[in-house]
């Protein structure tokens, strides 16, 4: 049996989170964490996924294909922690993912009726990243 993987999507305030189940081929987005920039709060929010899903080894990053300053610095600044802790840190571009995970909301919505919950977008597009992840 594979373990399970996680995925984040990156973002200056906000990390979309994913994670597989635990035969590595079926994403589901996670509550994102609320981190603004300080990697403490991102480190503390990862231990604790770490502590409730024993066995993770493997951590997906989405990256940008045109990434600003501040986003290289964040995704520089996350991956290092990852790498420390011990974790294999695997980049995959996340072109139009924000999109596609906009996509996916409306059709949620329209199949359901209900209202998609406003602030999942980041976590929608980390588990589209991790399922670009699956098929490479």
């Amino acid at each position: 049996m594979r373990q399970k993987i996680l995925c984040f999507d990156i973002g200056s305030k906000v990390i979309g989170v994913a994670i597989s189940d635990a035969f590595g081929t079926v994403a589901f987005p996670r509550p994102e964490i609320h981190w603004g920039g300080n990697l403490a709060t991102f480190e503390q929010e990862l231990r604790t996924m770490l502590k409730d899903e024993p066995g993770i080894r493997d951590v997906v990053v989405g990256v940008p294909p045109e990434p600003s300053p501040s986003m290289t610095k964040a995704f520089e600044t996350v991956t290092l922690l990852l790498k420390r802790l011990g974790l294999a840190v695997h980049p995959v571009d996340e072109h139009v993912t924000t999109a596609e995970a906009k996509n996916k909301a409306e059709d949620i919505e329209l199949e359901t009726g209900v209202p998609f919950p406003g602030g999942r977008l980041d976590s929608l597009a980390a588990q589209i990243i991790l399922e670009r992840y699956f098929s490479l």
